[in-house]
């Protein structure tokens, strides 16, 4: 079984504390704040750019950090502690296309992250490259956890009807 580095397992005991805090108190730049305190890191203001009152956090992990195992872990992470979803639909955004198609290999055959979905999920996850978004089945919402991996640059189209992410069937 694999196991993770003290470094990942600290970066996700903070993401889970976030989590929770965002959840009991609702107040997210109150809890981003104190889990920076917390965790001893610089004070930073918290951005919610257009998210309203849904939590947003970046985990940096330097190169060969484990970023996509840690990524896997973050997904239960954020159904089981914000969430409060059994079977959660995940929009796994990458930088490039190589990374897109390497992140959907890995999370579809790589033990590592397959074990552990399939604990966290019940042996019920599905994988998808934003082009088969369309091989989605609506019987697979809500009774299995649905991974979406894209690249950031589909979003990044300044008319909403040229996104990559948009043209498949809702």
């Amino acid at each position: 079984m694999f196991e993770l580095k003290s470094y990942q397992q600290g970066a996700l005991d903070a993401l889970t504390i976030f989590f929770q805090r965002c959840r009991m108190d609702g107040d997210i730049d109150t809890a981003f704040q104190q889990t920076l305190q917390d965790n001893n890191f610089v004070e930073t203001p918290y951005r919610a750019y257009s998210f309203a009152d849904t939590p947003y956090v970046c985990i940096r992990i330097p190169t060969g950090g484990g970023k996509t195992v840690l990524g896997a872990y973050a997904v239960s992470t954020a159904a089981t502690h914000y969430l409060s979803q059994d079977f959660p639909i995940v929009l796994w955004l990458v930088p490039t296309t190589t990374i897109q198609q390497q992140t959907v290999s890995a999370l579809k055959s790589n033990p590592d992250y397959t074990d552990h979905l399939n604990r966290a999920f019940a042996n019920q996850v599905s994988v998808y490259d934003i082009a088969d978004v369309n091989q989605i089945r609506a019987q697979d919402i809500g009774n299995k956890t649905i991974i979406v991996v894209s690249t950031i640059a589909n979003l990044r189209v300044a008319k909403t009807s040229d996104r990559k992410v948009y043209q498949y069937h809702e």
